[in-house]
């Protein structure tokens, strides 16, 4: 059980009930059919926002995911964007040079 889920779940399927009862007592039939509409709506909230033991993402969270992926990357990453790329590239080098030979008192090593 993932309460995570279960929690938001069991309130939907309750305001789903009590609002289909109010319904059904303002139609003149009895309140308790209503009792019938309750795991409907609360199974499926369950369902998509309970997390994949693989994946670790709820159903919800896989298709913000997903949309995101298509529609709200930056231009930039789609490749959308105009080309600013430098064409022209200029390279400095710097040789090191080992030191020359050094002199102690006149003569050289």
């Amino acid at each position: 059980m993932q309460w995570n889920a279960a929690l938001p779940a069991v309130v939907i399927g309750t305001a789903a009930a009590v609002v289909s009862a109010m319904a059904l007592w303002v139609v003149g039939l009895s309140p308790w059919w209503s009792v019938l509409l309750f795991p409907v709506p609360t199974l499926v909230v369950y369902v998509r926002m309970a997390k994949d033991r693989t994946g670790g993402l709820s159903e919800l969270e896989k298709l913000r995911l997903a949309w995101n992926y298509r529609y709200s990357q930056p231009r930039e990453v789609l490749g959308l964007q105009e080309n600013t790329e430098p064409t022209d590239f200029t390279l400095d080098v710097i040789f090191w040079l080992p030191p020359g030979p050094t002199t102690v008192s006149g003569a050289t090593q």
